[in-house]
């Protein structure tokens, strides 16, 4: 029988997973609500249906990121 951290390594080697840490994930999401508000406030995409689904995802990560900001400055005070 495997021990836990193995059956965790043997779960995670057969579906491909890489384990972030929850403050990893909620900086990637972080990151990624910035790029998008970044590519939309550029000239760059130009393609109606990217912007389109670029501002759908932002205005789902929007609240999201609230949240995550709301936590994080709750721990610095």
């Amino acid at each position: 029988m495997l021990g836990n951290v193995e059956a965790d390594e043997a779960y995670q080697t057969y579906w491909g997973i890489d384990r972030l840490t929850l403050d990893e994930k909620f900086t990637q999401i972080v990151s990624r609500h910035q790029e998008l508000s970044d590519l939309m406030a550029s000239s760059e995409i130009v393609e109606p249906t990217e912007r389109v689904r670029m501002s759908k995802e932002f205005a789902e990560l929007g609240p999201v990121v609230a949240s995550i900001e709301a936590v994080s400055y709750t721990h610095l005070t």
